[in-house]
């Protein structure tokens, strides 16, 4: 659509519930819109605006709130009024900061604020005891706040793509949670916390500068995929054979020399990706992985295929 202004009229649609202007070359949002007392849903995505306006605060029964792909540098503080909003979406914008206020959002549920500029995680957010989903990737983070383990509904958090260096302790509490995405950091290590994430079944660590797999990892009986691609990886834990839920493992483009025949144990495995590694044998034990449908072992030092 090519619509610039929204009319003024908008306002007089007082059972307006759900509106949808996405796509279009909105600059502002006019005044009148926020006397729609009953709207639960708006979508402003992909238009122009620079700014949120205080009188979002009017809109109390708001519930999803769509401003994602706009100009947008600022949250305001009145957005943080609407106790009814459960799903937030400012993702690709230009916010360079969460304002404190932010933990009043108490029924929140989704927060997107990925592909911004936004430097921290303040520790207000982690009052949002409700919130299940969190993306902040390509953001400019450095760190994870220890008040991170305070955010017990927590399912899937998505920190890809920033210069963290390192997983707090703390974050090993968040024991709902199902998906950790922390690619493109610059963490080193794997806290033996990791362990206690007794849910996770999908972990992206593909990326960084991790030299080991700790045999804590493989205490995560739930675990489905696992990614340690690009990493400083020399070797792999014969405890892997504990993750009997794996099906899909890569760790290419590392540095591993051998392939134990504790990893041919994991009898879901359907995809194994070792390319670009320093192996020189492939395990004779490697025909017990009756579920593979993917193995790639292409650019190693094998010098005979075996026959299982």
């Amino acid at each position: 659509n090519g619509l610039t202004i929204v009319p003024q009229e908008i306002g007089e649609c007082h059972e307006l519930q759900k509106l949808n202007l996405s796509s279009n070359k909105i600059e502002k949002i006019p005044e009148s819109l926020y006397a729609l007392e009953q709207l639960t849903e708006l979508n402003v995505r992909y238009n122009a605006l620079t700014a949120i306006p205080d009188e979002i605060s009017k809109l109390k029964n708001m519930k999803i709130l769509n401003l994602s792909s706009n100009k947008i540098a600022k949250i305001p503080d009145s957005l943080c009024a609407l106790e009814q909003l459960t799903e937030l979406y400012m993702e690709y914008n230009a916010l360079t900061a969460i304002p404190d206020e932010i933990g009043k959002l108490k029924s929140l549920n989704i927060l997107k604020l990925n592909n911004n500029k936004i430097a921290k995680i303040p520790d207000s957010l982690c009052a949002l005891e409700q919130l299940t989903e969190l993306y902040m990737g390509s953001d400019a983070l450095t760190a994870i706040p220890d008040a991170i383990g305070k955010l017990k509904s927590m399912k899937i958090l998505k920190l890809d793509e920033n210069e963290i260096e390192k997983i707090p302790d703390s974050l090993c509490a968040l024991e709902q949670l199902t998906e950790l995405n922390m690619k493109y950091n610059a963490l080193t290590a794997i806290p033996d916390e990791i362990g206690k994430l007794k849910s996770m079944k999908i972990l992206n660590l593909r990326s960084n500068k991790f030299a080991k797999i700790p045999d804590s990892l493989c205490a995560l009986e739930q675990l489905t995929e696992l990614n340690m691609k690009s990493n400083a990886l020399t070797s792999i834990p014969d405890e892997i054979s504990k993750l009997k839920s794996m099906k899909t493992l890569n760790l290419s483009a590392n540095t591993i020399e051998k392939i134990p025949d504790s990893l041919c144990a994991l009898e879901q495995l359907t995809e194994l990706n070792m390319k670009y590694n320093a192996l020189t044998a492939i395990p004779d034990e490697i025909g017990k992985l009756k579920s593979m449908k993917i193995l790639n072992l292409k650019s190693n030092k094998f010098a005979k295929i075996p026959d299982s």
